[in-house]
């Protein structure tokens, strides 16, 4: 994938599920390797997710849906490809 920065960091690391888990949020920050704030990094998220959801978004990694828990401490994105099962 040839994006860059938490958006291609997102593509590849769902690319490689079978389906959707719930994730703590403070998990991926630290995952993605992401180089600002913890504060600034759910805005960030948000916009990378929405991105991944474009139609010219490859396909193994195009979002369909994603849901945070109420506190905003899980995030569970679910694929395109999986919708027919999730």
């Amino acid at each position: 994938m040839s994006y860059d920065g938490l958006r291609g960091w997102l593509g590849s690391f769902y690319a490689t599920h079978k389906g959707p888990k719930w994730l703590p949020v403070e998990t991926l920050y630290k995952l993605s390797g992401y180089e600002s704030k913890q504060s600034n990094f759910m805005d960030s998220l948000i916009k990378a997710l929405d991105k991944l959801k474009e139609t010219e978004t490859p396909e193994c990694s195009r979002v369909e849906r994603y849901v945070f828990t109420k506190d905003e401490n899980k995030l569970r994105v679910v694929l395109e490809r999986w919708s027919s099962e999730y």
